[in-house]
């Protein structure tokens, strides 16, 4: 009899204890399940929300240097082509915009002020592309790497009339700050 109630209590708990372990791994997978959906959803409301901040910054950006490049000061200062007073210039107006860095070029493309540019970086093939459609004759705005680090870029042509007498661009870092 007793040998009997041992199998039995050694039966209940192995039983109790195989049930006890499949609800909890359902309950795992139902709960990691629900989380990873929920992390997803959130991961793409921050994503949306995210390249919504950056092109408000990027329409707010190109609607500055709109403004700039339609100054007279500004295309004169174009059409004299000096890089010392252009790179002043451009300075000035990178530090109103709190951009990190401002580029300037001529009709033709040649780089007439580069403040705040880092050293020895090569322009990557997306900000030879902006530049190309600031010349002719179009707005541009995009996020790209420079330098190893990433930037919302606007470009914005300096027209006089139907002429394009250069570009001016601007660029925003995308780091923590800005997210």
């Amino acid at each position: 009899h007793r040998r009997l109630e041992a199998r039995v209590l050694i039966s209940m708990t192995v039983v109790a204890a195989l049930a006890l372990q499949i609800a909890l791994l359902a309950a795992d997978r139902i709960v990691t399940t629900h989380s990873l959906q929920r992390s997803a959803e959130n991961l793409r409301a921050a994503q949306a929300g995210f390249y919504g901040l950056a092109q408000q910054r990027a329409d707010f950006a190109g609607a500055q240097l709109r403004l700039i490049a339609e100054l007279p000061v500004f295309r004169a200062s174009l059409d004299l082509g000096d890089p010392a007073t252009v790179g002043n210039m451009a300075d000035n107006y990178r530090r109103k915009l709190g951009a990190e860095f401002c580029i300037v070029t001529d009709a033709g493309g040649r780089w007439l002020g580069k403040p705040g540019w880092p050293a020895r970086v090569a322009p990557p093939s997306a900000l030879e592309a902006g530049l190309r459609a600031a010349r002719a004759g179009h707005s541009f705005a995009g996020a790209m790497e420079v330098g190893g680090r990433l930037y919302l870029v606007a470009c914005e042509p300096a027209r006089f009339a139907e002429e394009v007498l250069g570009t001016l661009t601007a660029g925003y870092p995308l780091d923590d700050e800005a997210a």
